[in-house]
């Protein structure tokens, strides 16, 4: 199994930032194909050391890393990464991993 962990920086407008987020970008990236799972954090986020810059976390789990990379590479995938500087202005960080037991 392979995991897509975009964490977003804490906005400016949380509320716009939501909106935004749930009502246009995430049916943007549903249409991405292989996706098996997806799991939204809510605010706040902290560290062990406290409070974190990390607003939201997605957590987002397909089948295989190449069936994540084909996701990324597909018309939706690619239209949910030019869509990020719409909302996420303060910054966000995606990793993508195959995940081990």
């Amino acid at each position: 199994m392979a995991q897509l962990l975009i964490m977003y920086n804490r906005p400016q407008d949380p509320e716009a930032f939501e909106r935004y987020y749930f009502d246009t970008h995430v049916p943007i990236f549903a249409k991405a194909p292989g996706i098996q799972s997806v799991v939204f954090s809510r605010p706040p986020i902290t560290t062990v050391a406290g409070q974190s810059d990390v607003y939201l976390v997605a957590e987002v789990t397909f089948a295989s890393m190449g069936t994540l990379e084909a996701a990324l590479a597909s018309e939706a995938g690619q239209a949910a990464v030019a869509d990020l500087p719409n909302f996420a202005a303060a910054g966000v960080t995606i990793l993508a991993f195959e995940m081990r037991s």
